[in-house]
């Protein structure tokens, strides 16, 4: 057997290191226009570590995933409702526009056809923090997912900060009653 080019360097499996929290310089990598479940329009946004130790980290896990259908790493997409019940902008959409063009010097939004591809190769700054989920196997493990966006110069200053971590919900294994239906983030007002 030949020695594999990258062998020296490469990762065991299972020892995956999640991303520390943090803030953190990235890059978008795609910027995709969808629909929520619940029918409202929003963004898909794809993210990658642009600067320091953690450099390119998602890239690399793409790349190194083997499946047929692989896709970018869940823990660096962000989906952003982008109006709020009456159409109007919301809020957290509007703050990582503003994030975007405060740290990319004439960056200006393109709207209509080309939205989506003006983001890409922008900078963002992004806060991530830890979440707990529960897993296929019903047991609670611990990820690390963005949680806000910040300009480019507040996080290479250190001018944000990291949020408490989420655990799951003490009420994720319970039903609705009968004659109630799941409430999703998006239909919640506040």
């Amino acid at each position: 057997m030949e020695k594999p080019r990258d062998f020296d360097t490469a990762r065991a499996w299972g020892s995956y290191e999640p991303l520390p929290p943090g803030g953190y310089v990235c890059e978008i990598i795609g910027l995709e226009e969808t629909m929520s479940a619940t029918g409202k329009h929003m963004i898909k946004i794809a993210l990658d570590i642009a600067e320091g130790n953690e450099k390119g980290r998602f890239m690399e896990a793409y790349r190194k995933d083997a499946r047929d259908n692989k896709k970018w790493p869940n823990s660096a997409v962000v989906h952003q409702v982008t109006e709020d019940n009456d159409g109007n902008t919301h809020g957290r959409f509007k703050r990582f526009t503003d994030c975007v063009i405060d740290s990319n010097s004439g960056f200006e939004i393109i709207w209509g056809n080309g939205f989506g591809a003006c983001f890409k190769g922008r900078l963002v700054g992004v806060v991530f923090g830890r979440e707990q989920y529960e897993g296929k196997d019903g047991k609670l493990r611990w990820n690390v997912k963005p949680q806000t966006f910040e300009t480019v110069p507040d996080i290479r200053e250190g001018n944000f900060k990291v949020p408490e971590d989420k655990p799951a919900s003490p009420y994720r294994a319970l039903e609705a009653p009968e004659g109630f239906s799941e409430i999703k983030d998006d239909d919640i007002p506040f």
